[in-house]
């Protein structure tokens, strides 16, 4: 996925999955964009915070290996 420096945020996914995610998203009242905000605001959060749980020997921090 190229990151350019807009704004911007572009996927392809199943147009079965994005018909389905709407749904949910009307259902909940919320819009595409608040959804992806927001959970894209909690990934970064959890990201920079230790985690009890992490493997040290993982290299992805604030994540408990499976």
């Amino acid at each position: 996925m190229a990151v350019g420096s807009s704004g911007r945020v572009v996927i392809d996914i199943d147009p079965k999955l994005k018909k389905d995610i709407h749904k949910a998203l009307i259902d909940a009242g919320q819009t595409m964009k608040d959804w992806f905000i927001k959970n894209a605001i909690r990934l970064v959060e959890d990201s920079r915070q230790p985690s009890l749980f992490t493997d040290p020997n993982s290299k992805r921090q604030g994540r408990a290996s499976r």
